[in-house]
């Protein structure tokens, strides 16, 4: 398809752009970590020198580093409910696919993450340990129902119809939270900048990369 035929094609799809809902900041929720780490105690006073001169104080402790998030959160990055052609999983098909963005400095493990395509059922797949989101790098998960094919295939599918995406922490803490309108074949919903608030319907997808801006 051209690019001057998919101009009043993009056009007729903005209601479609997908709404996005905050994640809940609660403790590990924000940053995808654990709690802060604690603060370092307070050193020792030093002890009286022999001549009368009073030893050096201690050093103050340094304050604990953030937990696993590394200061950044997890994000639903970019979204394909209908991928006919454009991205191929390890077997060659063609499977929807989500994409997850660590926007942190450290990279964040997945274990005891969740994912869903129905909010009311946060739980419905659990998220393989061996999985890793990179700091400042991408995920792609293929949502083929086809868990057998490896770590990073969902055991559900998204409608190109419309629906929803969420993704949580081990403590059940929302993370990020999509929903996106009716989608056509190989176009994508994705971020315009990673992370970021706005969202676009593109003909250019960016799995596993960034989307620029």
């Amino acid at each position: 398809m051209s690019l001057r035929a998919l101009v009043p094609l993009l056009a007729g799809l903005a209601a479609c752009a997908p709404k996005v809902s905050e994640p809940t900041d609660t403790a590990g929720g924000a940053d995808g970590g654990s709690s802060d780490g604690a603060d370092g105690t307070d050193g020792t006073d030093g002890t009286d020198g022999t001549d009368g001169t009073d030893g050096t104080d201690g050093t103050d402790g340094t304050d604990g580093a953030d937990g696993g998030g590394g200061g950044g959160q997890l994000y639903v990055n970019e979204i394909m409910p209908a991928n006919s052609s454009t991205y191929a999983d390890e077997s060659g098909a063609f499977p929807d696919w989500i994409e997850l963005y660590n926007s942190g400095t450290a990279d964040l493990s997945l274990a005891g993450f969740t994912i869903t395509d129905d909010l009311a059922e946060p739980g419905k797949h659990a998220l393989d340990g061996s999985l890793t989101v990179p700091a400042g790098g991408f995920l792609v998960l293929f949502a083929d129902d086809d868990v057998d094919q490896g770590p990073n295939h969902l055991g559900f599918k998204l409608s190109a119809d419309g629906e929803s995406v969420g993704v949580y922490n081990a403590d059940g803490d929302p993370l990020d939270r999509v929903e996106f309108g009716t989608m056509v074949d190989d176009l994508s919903a994705a971020r315009v900048t990673d992370g970021g608030d706005e969202w676009e319907i593109t003909a250019e997808p960016t799995p596993g990369a960034s989307n620029g801006g």
